[in-house]
């Protein structure tokens, strides 16, 4: 490895600025999940990066976080995928695990933070953050938690 080599190509490297973090919320949606694979729920999220009152669809994404409240009886049969505006597509949860855990609510009917699913992709390095942002969540086993291992 040449090391001066190394140091010297890096002094001339377009360096990113500062590292920003865009927070795109759905808000509470309540949508259905239903107990068949061949029915998809989906709820899509524009996202749009504003630098100083002009719009930006410049902004690169590096990485994606996606924080879920999620009440299903056997989280272990749920697939998540979110796609990106470029089409790209993150399987966050694939589903076919043998896992049936169940978020606690609390009196409000509201997920405590602590119990939120927190999915995270990096797929999308690279792409713009600007265009419509779709989560699709598929329960891929029919019945209860009961039938689940």
């Amino acid at each position: 490895i040449n090391a001066g080599a190394a140091v010297l190509a890096a002094e001339s490297w377009d360096l990113f600025g500062p590292e920003k973090m865009i927070l795109g919320e759905s808000g509470r949606i309540n949508l259905l999940i239903a107990d068949d694979r061949e029915s998809t729920t989906t709820s899509i999220i524009p996202m749009t990066y504003s630098n100083g009152g002009s719009s930006n669809t410049n902004f690169v994404v590096e990485s994606v976080v996606v924080f879920l409240d999620l009440h299903h009886y056997s989280r272990g049969d749920v697939e998540i995928v979110l796609k990106s505006p470029q089409g790209t597509e993150s399987v966050l949860h694939p589903g076919k695990l043998p896992e049936n855990d169940q978020l606690e609510i609390t009196e409000e009917d509201m997920v405590d933070e602590e119990d939120r699913w927190k999915l995270l992709t990096v797929r999308n390095w690279g792409e713009s953050l600007a265009g419509d942002w779709t989560l699709s969540i598929t329960d891929l086993k029919e019945g209860h938690k009961e039938d689940c291992v």
